[in-house]
């Protein structure tokens, strides 16, 4: 904890510094940059300058001298004296060049920054000696010719002098100059560097905020969307706990029944009140694996893995199969239930158990929400041209609101005011949209509320040809059922044998071979699962490459979930758990066995094994 405390403080410190201490710093470098502190004498100089004080003195020197020269070169008696005028303006020429000559030798900035020429002493001396010794000179007597000619001797020996210092104070003063412009140009990039750096800076922090900012903003989202999944998640929990709490007593109520039915039946049981229990027994395993399908197929429609199991079956039959189970529940509600096919068995090929699933939901809703009135089943004449079987369902309850039949895809939710509280999972629609989907069927719906509800279900069939159709009397043949539980034998067993045909049972793929090694079998139902030696698969393969009188056998493979399997290796394929009328449809279809009876064996007797 407190090494995340210490890396949180360092952070934190190092975003201070970005934010605070790096504009601060190019705000120094700027003032710096536009300051002329510390560039040099140039800046600190006098207004005059340097080199004017020097230049000055040359200036009036120069004068000076010309007027020298002007009466020197006068006409006439040298030691004569010239006019008081002359004299007068000679003496201002002197007096002027003296004040120039204190600027170079009293006291003051212009001396102090002089002082740093290069024999500025030895110069201010000489000249200073000059200037006394010119001011003595002229102001004694009046000048004349031939002292101006002296005078002018002296100023040809310290014109070098005068001359020296200018140029030294020139060259000097450009030189301080020179050094202050560098020293400001080089400020002046520091200054455009720091203001480049500061302008640089304030973009970076806008598009770090601007990202600071957005990325607050995908958090605030991505936070949205957790809570939102997580509400999600803990409704689908408690949805999932109350969907099986309600399958859970969904599937108790028909167990109870079996249950129940079964304490009853005994050796001293009447044989009305035996035939009773049976059936509810019947009717309640029927509702229950109606049940178990549905569930199975909800949980494969979530996970992606809906598969299709088409095969042969005859629709009318199929509707009498559905309604023997919702006739018996309106019967006890007291109400009517009404059924309705073609005359002529109607013989197709699509995946039945899914039909059957549609109907029977429909139906048991149907049965669940009227409470007065009749439901009916009705299966249209088969459509040959459109390839298409249609089923109607109709009840006059409540009806079936509009909001209602919008959320088919979900389970559905009942009006408490039109419709009972007691039994049902909810899950009746949301199966029967699944299933029609997977089909590629349609579903109409026709309700209004108080009236009743009438739903057409189309399903696309293959209607099958009529001599693959199974015939209505069949010719008792030899049977092999094939399954490691024994029970599962031999009740599929017994269903054969109520068919009329001779069975002989195996419990393993070895026992199961040395059977087909001594019998010649008309029909053979396979268990796929089968553990220990050749499974389902291994043994049909090696029976239909091994020549012999089961090489063309007909095979129907059992499983509780459809593999794929090779192509041509099973007849049919019976998904658990098996019905009788599944298998006396592939008892009855044997047109691969009679079209190789020529080649075959006659049938064993039916003997045991």
């Amino acid at each position: 904890m407190w090494s995340e405390l210490v890396r949180t403080w360092l952070l934190r410190w190092r975003s201070m510094a970005a934010i605070v201490l790096f504009p601060a710093l190019c705000m120094l470098v700027l003032l710096w940059g536009v300051s002329t502190r510390d560039l040099g004498t140039a800046r600190e100089e006098p207004a005059e300058g340097v080199y004017w004080s020097a230049s000055q003195y040359q200036i009036q020197f120069g004068k000076l001298r010309e007027e020298l020269l002007a009466i020197a070169s006068t006409p006439g008696d040298p030691e004569r004296a010239l006019p008081a005028t002359v004299t007068q303006s000679l003496q201002l020429r002197v007096d002027i060049l003296n004040s120039r000559t204190l600027l170079l030798t009293e006291p003051s900035a212009v001396r102090d920054r002089l002082l740093a020429v290069p024999g500025f002493e030895q110069h201010a001396t000489s000249i200073a000696v000059f200037n006394q010794q010119l001011q003595n000179a002229v102001g004694a007597t009046a000048v004349t010719p031939a002292q101006a000619r002296a005078l002018l001797t002296a100023f040809d020996a310290i014109d070098p002098t005068v001359e020296s210092l200018a140029n030294t104070a020139r060259q000097r003063e450009m030189d301080e100059r020179t050094r202050f412009y560098e020293g400001l140009q080089q400020r002046t990039s520091f200054a455009w560097l720091a203001v480049a750096l500061l302008v640089g800076w304030m973009v970076s922090m806008l598009v770090a905020r601007r990202r600071d900012r957005r990325l607050a903003h995908e958090r605030l989202l991505a936070l949205e969307a957790a809570q939102d999944a997580k509400a999600a998640l803990q409704r689908s929990i408690n949805a999932k706990a109350q969907f099986l709490s309600m399958v859970s007593h969904e599937l108790r109520s028909p167990l109870q029944v079996i249950v129940s039915s079964v304490d009853l039946v005994g050796p001293d049981t009447p044989a009305d009140e035996r035939r009773a229990a049976i059936g509810r027994v019947r009717r309640a395993a029927t509702s229950m694996g109606v049940q178990l399908r549905d569930l199975l197929m909800i949980a494969r429609g979530e996970a992606g893995r809906f598969e299709m199991n088409p095969e042969p079956f005859e629709a009318t039959a199929l509707v009498e199969e559905v309604a023997e189970v919702a006739s018996h529940l309106a019967q006890e509600k007291g109400l009517r239930f009404v059924t309705a096919s073609p005359s002529e068995p109607v013989f197709a090929r699509a995946d039945v158990q899914r039909i059957g699933q549609v109907l029977a939901n429909l139906l048991s809703n149907a049965v669940k929400y009227t409470r007065s009135g009749s439901v009916s089943l009705t299966l249209l004449p088969p459509d040959a041209v459109a390839g298409t079987l249609v089923w109607i369902v109709a009840d006059t309850g409540p009806g079936l609101p509009e909001a209602a039949s919008r959320r088919l895809q979900v389970p559905v939710s009942r009006d408490e005011d039109l419709r009972p509280r007691s039994d049902g999972s909810g899950v009746g629609l949301m199966v029967v949209r699944t299933a029609i989907d997977h089909l590629g069927g349609t579903l109409a719906i026709d309700a209004r509320s108080g009236t009743g509800t009438r739903v057409t279900v189309t399903v696309p069939v293959l209607f099958e040809q009529p001599d693959l159709r199974p015939s209505d009397v069949t010719t008792p043949g030899l049977v092999l059922v094939v399954d490691d539980l024994p029970d599962i034998s031999d009740s599929v067993a017994a269903v054969v044998a109520h068919y009329g045909h001779p069975c002989h049972t195996a419990q393993s793929s070895a026992e199961a071979a040395t059977l087909l090694a001594h019998h010649c079998y008309e029909t053979v139902l396979l268990d796929l699962d089968m553990p220990g030696g050749q499974n389902g698969v291994e043994l049909a393969a090696a029976l239909r490459r091994r020549a012999g009188p089961n090489q063309c056998t007909y095979l129907v493979a059992m499983t509780a979930a459809r593999p794929t399997l090779p192509a041509g290796l099973f007849d049919e394929v019976l998904i658990k758990p098996v019905e009788g009328s599944r298998v006396w449809w592939n008892l009855g279809h044997r047109s691969r066995v009679l079209t190789a009876a020529s080649e075959t064996a006659p049938a064993s007797p039916p003997s045991g094994p």
